[in-house]
């Protein structure tokens, strides 16, 4: 299924606070919106604030502490781009609302 980032900032409702509409599906920071009728397809609305956030929070765990994660294995190569585009792309603000707090995603000004 395709997946489209939502930018849910501190100031927004989360997701879990959507009001919950016929034909629409719920999980954990993203939902399935009902598009019957509409000449969308189907796709998974993703909070990209928050799975950014969890991604870069698992990178920074040293490799097999408990709950880290890492990207390159024996070939690191394969995952070179990747790791690049994730250190270079993008910085977050820590912003607070809805009683949580919130790194807010803002593309790297490079130049």
């Amino acid at each position: 299924m395709a997946g489209r980032g939502i930018s849910i900032r501190a100031a927004n409702k989360p997701i879990s606070s959507y009001p919950r509409k016929p034909g629409e599906r719920y999980g954990h920071h993203w939902y399935i919106p009902n598009v019957a009728r509409t000449r969308e397809f189907p796709y998974r609305a993703i909070d990209a604030n928050c799975w950014k956030t969890f991604f870069h929070e698992r990178m920074m765990i040293a490799v097999g502490d408990r709950s880290s994660s890492s990207i390159f294995g024996k070939q690191p190569n394969r995952h070179r781009l990747l790791a690049e585009h994730i250190a270079n792309s993008e910085v977050w603000l820590k912003t607070e609302g809805y009683g949580r707090v919130v790194h807010e995603w803002k593309i790297t000004d490079i130049g």
